[in-house]
């Protein structure tokens, strides 16, 4: 047997209280906790993983890329989460996400028109252009004691993806000899000086130099400008406008040698011979996902 209230008409009323206190209270009181909730998280859980809907934007038209170093690349919904599907072919992909959100990143969350899903840094390689170089070779006795402008290159030099540059330097990719365009070796800088006009170049498949040679033949799509840009951005496959002010600032965002002596420049008309001519003695580099690929020289660009 429940021992007597001893005062039940204040006990009423504080049950009456609290029971209007649980009612309504709690939607007063929802903004104090959601905060308290949100300092709690942030003091004792990290900052939240980011979940962005766009990919990440360098400058203008141009989004952070990355290309797959291998086919079945896992991903995850969270970074160092339980993998999911897999990504199946090598491709290059958007980045929408980094994580950590300081420091270098360890994951990536990557897609391709939309986000697919988190991805280890070592199974990528963070790359936002088509930017190529070949390595300057090393000069022999004999081309020291006789400099010529003219010499040719050996063409075993691997084509070195340009990930970065000063107005000095460019920083690039470099391969293992065993397993190029696969295993990435590190990160060296290359001092401008140093490269040769047609050390640059652009990293280019063949459906790809098809579709330049379509816009440098007779009646151009668009300016020979605009064709030169959409090679370097690798969106020779994508129609979309680009209007003045996004090629300005892509211009402005990319290395100055690749748009200076613009006077020697090819006209469209000897760019299309050029280019037919790398399709006739097209020689792959590596090829993944069905696709083949090459160094094509900026030079042959209009």
């Amino acid at each position: 047997m429940l021992p007597p209230i001893r005062y039940p008409l204040p006990t009423f009323v504080l049950l009456v209280i609290l029971g209007l206190l649980a009612w309504r209270g709690e939607t007063m009181t929802r903004p104090l906790r959601s905060s308290l909730a949100e300092r709690w998280q942030r003091q004792f859980a990290g900052p939240p993983v980011p979940n962005s809907t766009e990919p990440k934007v360098v400058a203008g038209p141009i989004v952070r890329k990355a290309l797959l170093l291998h086919d079945a690349v896992a991903t995850s919904d969270r970074p160092s989460g339980a993998p999911s599907e897999p990504i199946r072919l090598r491709m290059f992909v958007d980045i929408y996400d980094i994580w950590p959100l300081s420091g270098p990143p360890d994951f990536y969350r990557v897609g391709n028109r939309r986000p697919i899903g988190w991805v280890n840094a070592n199974d990528l390689l963070p790359w936002d252009t088509r930017l190529v170089v070949h390595s300057p070779e090393v000069e022999s006795t004999s081309a020291v004691a006789n400099p010529s402008k003219d010499r040719p290159r050996p063409p075993s030099r691997p084509a070195l993806p340009v990930l970065s540059w000063t107005a000095d330097t460019v920083e690039v990719a470099t391969w293992d000899e065993s397993l190029p365009w696969q295993s990435v070796k590190g990160r060296t800088p290359i001092r401008i000086t140093q490269l040769r006009p047609d050390d640059w170049g652009v990293w280019i498949s063949r459906p790809e130099l098809l579709s330049l040679l379509r816009r440098t033949g007779p009646n151009p799509p668009e300016p020979a400008k605009l064709t030169r840009l959409r090679a370097i951005l690798g969106r020779l496959s994508d129609d979309r406008p680009l209007s003045a002010q996004a090629q300005a600032a892509t211009i402005a965002f990319l290395p100055v040698q690749v748009f200076t002596s613009r006077d020697d420049s090819l006209s469209l008309l000897d760019s299309n011979e050029a280019l037919a001519r790398a399709n006739e003695n097209w020689s792959p580099e590596a090829s993944w996902g069905g696709l083949s690929f090459q160094f094509l020289p900026l030079s042959t660009l209009p």
